[in-house]
């Protein structure tokens, strides 16, 4: 069976049982990768040392893999990275490094980059350095990954890096069922702006399961976050282009975050949409300054349409009922709601002197256990 125009284990010599490394493998086969062409990596767990360079218009087409339900098991095409691992002379500490045409030496743009059905295990990495899945620097764009699951890194999931100047941002990334699943640092870091995301997940993040970064005209359409070290979802707002547009969540979900389900802040006037999502569980450690949604010094309007926040305790029904509170806004912040179901355990909602809510009757508000709500008064 043909997974590419290159097959890294026929035409390079790739060692798919992890007994020897594959990086001259992986090497050769992006040296010989043209334009539009594919590089193909069949079934197995392929050993690497050191960053796998991605260039432009080359796409990475290997086989499905696992879920990784209950065990962590290693099946399709597998990257796996040794206990020997070296960040050398990348810029970026990453199993697979995406540089921006300076960086890399391209002569064209680094964009149009392509990752289908590949898994990214980090099991065997060494302590003491962050190490993320997939990272890209500066201006990298229209990216697409689909089918991709990345787990146990010492860093993030995807990682997207560039110096806060919004002209060399990446752009144009798109995301469809891509997997994170126990990484010690963010699910996901992203700076993208003009991209989509849908049906991604990000489980036992030891950061954020979604850190968000000044991505202007970008829509999450039905992606998750569930037992994130930190918040489920981070946004915040640092675009300053005049093109710069809203960003939309619809139909997001978070579980049992450690912190706020859903944290907003920055200071640009840029809209924020959240429509149809649930935050349930969050905020696990009870305190007051946490809720299901939390506005914090966002400059822009807050939309909160069909939204849903509600407590839960552990899977085992151990530990504290939280959110705290379902909704908090401080800082000259707005928050505008209609249709929603907001449910903290103490409070439904504050909001200090300098913020505003404003919602109309069919918000519903709620404090209590999950099972016996008590409906109180919005603002």
């Amino acid at each position: 069976m043909t997974y590419g125009d290159i097959d890294v284990v026929a035409d390079c010599g790739a060692d798919p049982t992890w007994r020897t490394y594959s990086d001259g493998a992986f090497a050769e086969a992006v040296s010989a990768a043209q334009p539009g062409q594919t590089i193909g990596v069949p079934p197995g767990v392929y050993k690497t040392r050191a960053p796998v360079m991605a260039p432009p218009y080359v796409g990475w087409h290997g086989s499905p893999g696992t879920a990784l339900v209950g065990t962590w098991a290693e099946h399709g095409s597998v990257i796996k990275p040794g206990p020997d691992w070296a960040q050398g002379d990348c810029p970026l500490n990453a199993v697979i490094a995406l540089l921006d045409h300076a960086a890399g030496g391209y002569r064209t743009r680094s964009e149009e980059q392509h990752f289908h059905h590949l898994m990214l295990s980090g099991a065997a990495l060494p302590a003491g350095q962050a190490v993320h899945g997939i990272a890209s620097l500066d201006q990298v764009s229209r990216v697409q990954l689909r089918e991709v699951h990345i787990g146990r890194m010492t860093g993030d999931g995807i990682h997207q890096e560039y110096p806060h100047d919004p002209y060399v941002q990446p752009g144009g990334w798109t995301g469809f069922h891509v997997f994170c699943r126990y990484n010690g640092g963010h699910g996901f870091l992203l700076r993208s702006a003009d991209s989509n995301w849908t049906k991604c997940l990000a489980t036992n993040s030891g950061l954020d399961g979604w850190h968000l970064d000044t991505t202007g005209n970008t829509e999450y359409l039905g992606c998750r976050s569930e037992w994130s070290g930190q918040s489920g979802y981070r946004y915040t707002c640092r675009n300053n282009q005049v093109a710069s547009g809203g960003v939309a969540f619809t139909g997001c979900r978070t579980d049992r975050s450690a912190g706020n389900g859903f944290l907003a802040t920055g200071g640009v006037a840029i809209p924020l949409a959240l429509t149809g999502c649930t935050f349930k569980r969050d905020a696990a450690n009870d305190r007051a300054a946490y809720a299901g949604i939390r506005v914090r010094r966002f400059a822009g309007p807050v939309t909160i349409t069909g939204c849903q926040v509600f407590p839960g305790l552990n899977d085992d029904g151990t530990g504290a009922l939280t959110p705290y509170q379902a909704l908090r806004v401080t800082g000259g912040s707005r928050a505008v709601l209609a249709g929603c179901y907001l449910h903290g355990h103490r409070r439904a909602w504050t909001a200090d002197d300098t913020s505003s809510v404003i919602c109309d009757r069919t918000t519903t508000w709620a404090t209590g256990p999950t099972s016996g709500p008590v409906i109180v008064a919005g603002p």
